[in-house]
């Protein structure tokens, strides 16, 4: 996770000690009081609340159905990046590893922190290689904090020469994350004064006054109330609901009622939430299994758009580290050598079914019924331009069993679709495969086994 300290940005869990490429430039987003050695300075390591119980909600569909736009969930998706953690694979593995598996991916926004240094050479090696994604589609939310080394959190004079290296690359700003983890004594009064200094400098310059600012994420959702409302200074409420390793809404409902004194009614954007796989991991926020993280990071994404969170940025996207006690080092859709964990497969493999640019349009209505097992079966459904509907299914279960840290065995859910009008249908397990395991003209009836993985039925009318 990332904690806002200073004017940067700082992981917890501990990022590579900070080497310059180029002179006096940080390794990473975290700041390094200049008399300290670098080999000694330390951070205190956050401890997360527990998730809360988990229990399942039902919100299974009758017909008929209005659908949303296909697109537009894929468009809900984000990952978390550290472009500028220079040891980590993010850096020695910026063009064989992080720039392909990202476009290959198919997400078009990423997090990353907007950190501003007095070297040139650094600026332009970080804000470069983001450019290079922006010149590929995809877009920056950027965590921005006070002046590095400064302690007024109410100037920000450093936005200008923020925007000199990030305009072409920026869709978004955030507020300070998690700053009331860093145990500074006067972290509400400087998340207040951040979030309005930076709400003010958005919003006062023509090149950015139409882009969204995103509110400060509190790491521990009971601490927001001391902040107090600022919904004035933001455009959406950031929220970081981790499930814990438990269902994907298991800490979402919490996070959003906890959150509400600071954001208000305004929307929601989820900047981090996800899964880790460092399965010796003895602390809170147990790991899960890499085939219990593929079942749930689908389902993660669709559960949240239909909670109506606005954007959800994973995280992260690789690995930090290859250690297997330490939970920070493990939250990554690929392994830190590269190698895809089975959630980077299946998440790609949903955005290709699903993926759909193009000119906004109003999707219709789909009739149809399900009937059967459908007692936990959730279901979503979409539209793409072209008229094809998808109905997606999952079964909101657990699928890792946290006390014997095994994985659950969820016996599939047999639900039978019926059709008002004879269709084209075409299934997709996204887990496994971006291609249809089945193809079916003239169809009215279709039996399907549900698993708590998405399920999609393309039904072309």
């Amino acid at each position: 996770m990332l904690l806002a300290l200073g004017s940067v940005v700082l992981f917890m869990g501990g990022c590579a000690p900070p080497v310059a490429e180029t002179a006096g430039a940080p390794l990473c987003d975290s700041l390094i009081p200049a008399a300290a050695s670098i080999r000694t300075v330390q951070y205190p390591r956050a401890t997360r609340p527990p998730a809360t119980q988990f229990a399942s909600v039902s919100r299974l569909q009758s017909a008929p159905s209005r659908a949303r736009s296909a697109d537009d969930f894929v468009n809900s998706i984000g990952t978390n990046l550290h472009l500028s953690y220079f040891r980590t694979a993010y850096g020695t593995g910026w063009a064989t590893i992080i720039k392909p598996k990202l476009l290959a991916l198919g997400v078009r926004h990423v997090r990353d922190a907007g950190s501003v240094v007095d070297d040139d050479r650094w600026m332009e090696q970080v804000y470069g290689r983001m450019k290079e994604l922006a010149d590929q589609g995809i877009r920056f939310n950027l965590i921005v904090g006070p002046p590095r080394g400064s302690q007024d959190y109410s100037t920000l004079s450093h936005f200008g020469r923020l925007l000199q290296y990030a305009l072409p690359v920026v869709e978004s700003f955030e507020g300070l994350n998690e700053h009331d983890l860093s145990r500074r004594p006067d972290w509400v009064s400087e998340v207040r004064s951040c979030q309005q200094a930076l709400y003010t400098a958005v919003k006062a310059d023509p090149r950015t006054a139409s882009l969204p600012v995103y509110g400060p994420s509190i790491g521990h959702p009971t601490n927001a109330a001391q902040v107090g409302d600022i919904s004035q200074w933001m455009d959406f409420g950031s929220i970081h609901p981790y499930p814990g390793g438990m269902p994907p809404l298991a800490n979402l409902t919490d996070h959003e009622n906890k959150l509400q004194p600071v954001v208000g009614s305004r929307p929601l954007v989820a900047t981090e939430t996800g899964y880790h796989t460092a399965t010796a991991w003895t602390g809170e926020h147990p790991a899960v299994s890499e085939q219990a993280m593929a079942r749930y990071v689908p389902r993660l994404f669709l559960e949240y758009f239909d909670a109506g969170i606005s954007r959800t940025y994973l995280y992260e996207l690789i690995d930090e580290g290859t250690s297997n006690v330490d939970r920070e080092q493990k939250f990554g859709l690929l392994r830190a050598d590269g190698t895809e964990k089975p959630a980077y497969g299946a998440l790609r493999n949903l955005i290709a079914v699903l993926r759909d640019p193009g000119a906004g349009f109003t999707p219709g209505e789909l009739d149809y019924t399900l009937s059967g097992d459908t007692t936990g079966v959730e279901t979503t459904l979409l539209q793409k331009r072209d008229g094809r509907f998808y109905l997606v299914l999952w079964q909101e279960a657990a699928s890792y069993d946290l006390v014997r840290k095994l994985e659950a065995q969820v016996p599939v859910k047999q639900v039978t679709l019926q059709l008002t009008r004879a269709a084209r249908v075409r299934l997709f397990l996204p887990l496994t495969s971006p291609n249809p395991t089945r193809d079916s003209q003239g169809v009215t009836t279709l039996q399907l086994s549900v698993p708590d993985s998405p399920l999609i039925v393309e039904i072309s009318p």
